[in-house]
């Protein structure tokens, strides 16, 4: 970047050295056109005895234009000057945002890679684990609202609530420990259908936990000493319209990632909102390399959690539209609640390009 600034400066400055020559060969030009056009004749014999006559009229004639080109050339020399300190001054700018920013992108890196959950993954794949955790909470909450529909016939909620309830169900978990933070942020839905879906939520908690006796239970004994790492057991739920959906997971499900996601949000907001304040060209550059650090699955969960109370900033500041940080969602696998499409464009997302000369 900054050495385009750099080049224009140059062009700027050989420009100017063109324009001062042009001007001077054009007040010669005129002179000798001021000349011939008054017929002026010399008596080079007088003009020998008294020369002055030639000065006077060379002087009189290109006097006005040699101060004019003075004038614009010391104009030009002032603004070459002032181009180029202001040339030097965002080339500091740059060099203490960047530096600021990588590392802030350093910081984002060891954030991902500290995420772990339990024994079972950690850093980039954690986020696969979580994304399917969190469509299980989507999917169970469909079908406790199905099923409560059914019976209060006006209560009524679209895809983006129930994103909502179900995305900061799953950020905080179900348990006496986060029942009143959800409470606090879910608190304008009905207590009763909030109740019904916790209490859904630890039914299948509760059935996890239970498969994990069994296979205590069925061991035999020469496999009492087996291997510390958590086994993984699936559980199932339906939503109705013949959708069912498992979940596999070496965890305990619907306890929460508070302690996971929280700052690695926080953080991945904060600095694209340091890039975006700044006072200084190419922005998406830094966005873009902020974005080629975040996986698939990341952005997957970012789009979800910009769709909750907790994430709606990410629309209110343009940021998604704007520096495309949910680009690289596989649109496929953003099948539930308001689709991407819907509130972006299709050319906006890169599995557009990959899939339209299919």
């Amino acid at each position: 970047m900054s050495s385009k600034v750099g080049s224009s400066i140059e062009r700027m400055v050989t420009q100017a050295v063109l324009a001062a020559v042009g001007a001077v060969f054009s007040g010669l030009i005129f002179i000798l056109l001021f000349i011939q056009t008054k017929n002026i004749r010399f008596d080079f014999k007088k003009a020998v005895e008294d020369p002055g006559q030639i000065g006077d009229l060379v002087g009189g004639v290109s006097g006005p234009f040699i101060g004019l080109i003075g004038a614009l050339l010391t104009f030009l020399a002032f603004w070459i000057q002032y181009k180029f300190n202001e040339f030097q001054t965002e080339k500091m700018e740059r060099t203490r945002v960047e530096g600021l920013f990588y590392e802030m992108l350093k910081i984002h890196r060891a954030n991902v890679d500290e995420i772990t959950i339990k024994d079972a993954s950690k850093s980039r794949r954690a986020f696969i684990s979580m994304f399917k955790e969190f469509k299980f909470c989507y999917y169970a909450l469909v079908s406790v609202y199905n099923e409560y529909k059914s019976e209060n016939v006006r209560f009524k909620l679209d895809e983006r609530q129930l994103v909502n309830i179900s995305f900061i169900t799953f950020f905080f978990g179900v348990g006496e420990s986060s029942e009143e933070i959800v409470n606090s942020l879910l608190g304008n839905y009905e207590e009763i259908f909030r109740k019904k879906y916790y209490n859904k939520l630890s039914h299948f908690q509760e059935e996890w936990s239970n498969i994990d006796q069994i296979i205590k239970l069925g061991k035999d004994s020469k496999n009492s000493t087996s291997a510390s790492k958590t086994p993984k057991r699936t559980i199932h739920v339906s939503a109705g319209n013949e959708t069912d959906y498992s979940l596999t997971t070496g965890y305990k499900p619907f306890s929460g990632h508070l302690a996971r996601l929280g700052h690695y949000y926080r953080h991945l907001f904060q600095t694209v909102y340091f890039i975006h304040k700044q006072k200084i060209s190419g922005k998406e550059d830094y966005i873009r390399t902020l974005r080629a650090q975040i996986s698939a699955h990341e952005q997957l969960l970012l789009y979800y959690n910009s769709l909750t109370v907790m994430g709606e900033r990410w629309w209110t500041e343009g940021f998604l539209e704007k520096y495309g940080m949910v680009k690289n969602i596989p649109l496929p696998l953003a099948n539930i609640g308001p689709k991407p499409t819907d509130k972006l464009k299709a050319e906006y997302f890169e599995w557009f390009e990959i899939t339209k000369n299919l």
